[in-house]
């Protein structure tokens, strides 16, 4: 029979333009990966090589398998041939017959439908493409391979990428797409990436489905359509909105946000900051907070009942990064001229005899690490960081602190305590695994759980192999410390704790924080509603099996800042994140005045990289200052916000690594003139120090003369074509530059390649 289809699927590919196809003999059964998000993702081959990055190649015969959820919702439609639906992503994607080999393999995923994945290959130009799709032909993700030249070419704008996007979504889903939101907000388009990025949220009745989105990448040269890749936690077939509750019975806004500060734990605190202060050792500045404490808990619109199954497990920091970072190999000079710690705190032998009875590693655990060194660079607190290796391939590793050896961090793993994709574990329910957190931390940590309140509401299972019991720190009263954290992650087939991580400022007890707050726990609330937007969303109810599983629920609009983070200064009312400043939005950037340019469509391309003014005016013909010209170097050296939200001092301080001022006075308000401008494009280009030899330059111009001071910078400038002046023998040093003029000369520099 497979001899016929391969026959048959053969006379359908030469009719489309291809002239020899392969498929593989084996079909292939992989297991699900049940941690995985998103149904698919990109799988690169064992070269390193990646979708849309042109300069590699594919071999025709070479397979690239997606990788799926298995937990989606059961399509209601019919399957279909393989062949057809060839011909259908084809033609979606305007892919004509510049493909003369195809080669295709199916996929059977545990719990899941079958998938395919089509690889086409030009076997005269070697440049290929690759696609994969459900049994439905529903198009999950795509990547083309082509070559292009080390010089960027942007022949089409971002505007008209979206049209081709739009006209994508349109062939794949029909009208269901017409109301498809392109998230201004995601990516970082520049002129250094020869794609324009763009991702799609899914909208359906009017409102947003935050966990169903299309990622894509357009060339910037040829508008086409380079890479596709669907993320969803419904249906691959965004076309099918059957299983979407309707929204005639949903409360109104306000009774629900109600509700919503009811179960969503907004907890009074402070926020451990590192101060700006250079030195050695960490300080700790505290900012007052109000802040939840995990993902928020979205309340059904129509029952007003909050859904714990769809808030995910808060995070504690750590991943012993803090520890990694400490020093290796005996005491640094540093630590040495703090003899007198030192000589306070444990030995060696202390510390691994002190590990070892915890967690009653006997003759057969062998040490294999063992390192002193100072506890998140503060002053007078040090750990001792050990590992052990077990006989049956166990791995343990224990930090202790070195004056008490109170645990700081632990971790174990052994591979045949985690089961198989295939060996299902009976969860507990979240209470179990509080109580064995909360001995795990009396016993081990010597810590008393009354003295911490569990920041993970959650009723979620988690994921698969662990549940994780996430805490923070009760200051007094009715305060808490957001910044310590202590994290407890048990193994759901054993009940053992595998892994503890303990955040903490340890010296917090000798200070005393002051009560600075000037909000209530309701006007943040209130801060943050006005500030993310609270509004419907749909999300898929994992508790229903069929009918109207996707249903409305009421929430904290996350999409516009890509992580979850609700805090607020209770001092000034801002918005904040985890490290205590103040939000900074990737806003679009449009001119309202745009058709005062002279450049208008040079201006346009700028904004669409994120290099502009935000606020919604160019003023095209004011005179730009050293402020607002260094916040322009910034977006156009990668920072995509433009130092929206710096301060001065914060701007003046990341342009120290680009070297910009030298040493030359930070004058904020200082109008820039032409030689103030080729001076800092000279170094930005890094011709700073010949821009210095006056002599090397011609005396040529008018108007300067290798006397000047700038002279040099001004020439290159010229020379290079970065600048503008008044004729072939002006370099009008003294010409003060407009909003316009600066983002002009940056667009030089930005296209010269």
């Amino acid at each position: 029979m497979k001899k016929y289809l391969i026959l048959f699927l053969a006379f359908v590919l030469i009719l489309s333009g291809c002239d020899q196809v392969t498929q593989s003999t084996n079909t292939k059964t992989t297991e699900s990966q049940p941690a995985s998000n998103a149904n698919t993702k990109e799988v690169s081959d064992n070269k390193g090589e990646t979708f849309a990055a042109a300069e590699t190649k594919v071999a025709s015969d070479e397979i690239i398998a997606p990788v799926f959820n298995s937990n989606l919702i059961k399509s209601k439609k019919p399957e279909m041939k393989l062949e057809n639906i060839i011909v259908k992503i084809k033609d979606a994607l305007n892919i004509g017959n510049e493909y003369d080999e195809v080669s295709t393999e199916e996929y059977n995923y545990e719990g899941s439908d079958r998938a395919y994945s089509v690889n086409l290959n030009n076997t005269t130009t070697n440049e290929s493409a690759w696609f994969s799709t459900d049994v439905y032909g529903n198009l999950i993700s795509f990547g083309r391979h082509y070559s292009y030249d080390a010089k960027i070419v942007a022949n089409h704008t971002k505007l008209e990428a979206e049209s081709k996007v739009r006209e994508l979504l349109t062939n794949l889903y029909g009208q269901a797409a017409d109301d498809f939101l392109i998230d201004e907000g995601y990516g970082s388009n520049s002129f250094e990436n020869p794609n324009y990025s763009i991702q799609v949220i899914r909208v359906v009745n009017g409102i947003k489905v935050p966990s169903d989105r299309i990622s894509l990448e357009i060339s910037k040269k040829t508008n086409e359509i380079v890479s596709f890749q669907i993320m969803t936690q419904t249906n691959n077939d965004f076309s099918d909105i059957s299983y979407f509750a309707s929204l005639d019975d949903v409360k109104e806004k306000e009774e629900a946000f109600e509700k919503f500060k009811e179960e969503n734990m907004m907890l009074k605190g402070y926020l451990g900051v590192a101060s700006p202060e250079k030195g050695i050792y960490r300080k700790l500045n505290y900012i007052p907070i109000y802040g939840i404490f995990q993902n928020q808990v979205p309340i059904d619109a129509v029952t007003l009942e909050p859904n714990y199954n769809l808030t995910e497990i808060i995070i504690g920091y750590g991943m012993g990064a803090a520890d990694e970072a400490m020093a290796k190999g005996g005491l640094s000079p540093v630590e040495s001229a703090h003899l007198e710690d030192v000589k306070n705190q444990h030995t060696a032998e202390e510390a691994e005899k002190a590990a070892r009875d915890m967690f009653g590693l006997g003759n057969d655990y062998k040490m294999s690490y063992s390192n002193f060194g100072n506890y998140m660079a503060t002053q007078g607190i040090y750990t001792w960081s050990m590992s052990f290796n077990g006989s049956n391939d166990e791995y343990v590793s224990v930090t202790l602190l070195a004056n008490d050896l109170t645990l700081v961090n632990y971790g174990y793993y052994d591979g045949s305590s985690y089961p198989n994709a295939n060996e299902q574990v009976q969860g507990k329910s979240p209470e179990n695994y509080v109580s064995i957190a909360n001995n795990f931390l009396s016993e081990k940590g010597k810590i008393k759980p009354e003295d911490l309140e569990i920041s993970n509401k959650s009723n979620h299972t988690q994921n698969d192999f662990n549940h994780q019991v996430s805490y923070v720190r009760k200051y007094k009263d009715d305060m808490h410390i957001y910044s310590d954290t202590i994290t407890v992650t048990i193994n759901k087939k054993n009940d053992k704790v595998v892994n503890y991580y303990r955040n903490w400022d340890f010296e917090l007890e000798k200070a005393e924080l002051p009560d600075s707050f000037a909000i209530t726990r309701d006007e943040a609330f209130d801060i943050l509603k006005e500030n993310y937007g609270f509004n419907l969303v749909y999300r898929r109810d994992t508790s229903k099996t069929d009918g109207e599983s996707v249903k409305a629920f009421y929430e904290f609009d996350s999409a516009t800042y890509h992580f979850q983070s609700y805090l607020v200064n209770a001092e000034n009312g801002d918005v904040i994140d985890s490290m205590g400043e103040k939000l900074r939005l990737q806003d679009k950037i449009v001119y309202s005045d745009l058709d005062q340019a002279q450049r208008p469509k040079i201006i346009e391309e700028m904004a669409e990289n994120n290099i502009g003014f935000y606020g919604g005016e160019l003023k095209p013909k004011k005179a730009i200052t050293q402020i607002e010209l260094f916040r322009l170097f910034l977006g156009s050296n990668g920072y995509s916000v433009g130092g929206k939200e710096m301060t001065d001092d914060q701007v003046y301080e990341q342009l120290e690594y680009t070297n910009l001022l030298e040493d030359e006075p930070k004058q904020p308000d200082k109008i820039i003139t032409q030689k103030d401008i080729a001076r800092y494009i000279a170094r930005y280009k890094s011709y700073g120090n010949i821009g210095k030899l006056n002599e090397i330059f011609k005396d040529q111009y008018e108007d300067a003369s290798s006397a000047d001071k700038d002279f040099g910078y001004l020439t290159i400038a010229k020379e290079k074509g970065y600048i503008e002046t008044d004729g072939k023998n002006k370099l009008n040093p003294n010409k003060e530059i407009t909003r316009e003029t600066a983002l002009y000369y940056l667009y030089a520099i930005k296209t010269d390649k």
